[in-house]
């Protein structure tokens, strides 16, 4: 459906400013090992609400 298309689109978004925005963060301050975890935290969460989606 268009809205959870949407939704979809929106969240997406939404995890790739957050993701921006700490990484930027994390790399002014050398904090590779936390931006490792941070990329892998928001991989799973990108691919839980694609499934949510395609229910």
């Amino acid at each position: 459906s268009l809205t959870r298309s949407t939704m979809l689109v929106t969240e997406m978004n939404l995890i790739c400013d957050i993701y921006i925005t700490i990484r930027y963060g994390l790399l002014k301050q050398n904090e590779l090992k936390l931006c490792n975890v941070l990329v892998i935290a928001l991989t799973e969460l990108t691919k839980y609400i694609v499934l949510f989606h395609l229910q």
